[in-house]
């Protein structure tokens, strides 16, 4: 899929819906996602813009209405909008997740974004205490060594030092 100048390639970007969707327990889905083409960006403010402008649209809602409806449309219902959906040939790229920043006292954590073949480079960041951290994992069908990953997960920290 990946091929120069093909088209779009989306990252997908999770939404924290905890403040806005009032669910009836805690454990329920409190996520959402927007999307955006970074191919397209020439520079981190269009990215941004993209963001707020699926932000401003409400795309999010939309995406939340739609990873909860399964409750409405139960599994027959679910494998049918899954089915549609894979008939649509998208270029996802992978997820990034920023996690915040966090003034805590605790044990080293570990972030692990899940990283399905349909969304096969995941990334997250995090603040800790005034200290980043970032996390990048590759899904296996992408073949990619572990040199090539330390050599990505490098280029990354050195664009985020500087």
């Amino acid at each position: 899929h990946w091929v120069p100048d093909s088209g779009p390639f989306f990252w997908m970007l999770p939404i924290n819906m905890r403040v806005d969707s009032q669910k009836k327990t805690d454990t329920s889905n409190h996520a959402s996602w927007i999307w955006v083409d970074t191919l397209g960006a020439h520079s981190a403010i269009q990215i941004q813009n993209q963001i707020k402008k699926r932000l401003s649209d409400g795309f999010h809602w939309g995406a939340w209405v739609a990873l909860n409806i399964g409750k409405l449309i139960r599994i027959r219902g679910m494998n049918f909008l899954l089915n549609q959906a894979e008939k649509i040939n998208e270029r996802w790229v992978g997820t990034f997740s920023n996690l915040g920043s966090w003034n805590i006292d605790s044990d080293p954590l570990v972030v692990i974004i899940p990283t399905p073949p349909t969304t096969p480079i995941s990334v997250g960041c995090i603040s800790i205490n005034k200290r980043l951290g970032l996390s990048l994992h590759v899904h296996p069908n992408l073949k990619v060594n572990q040199l090539q990953l330390d050599q990505w997960l490098q280029a990354w920290v050195k664009s985020a030092s500087t």
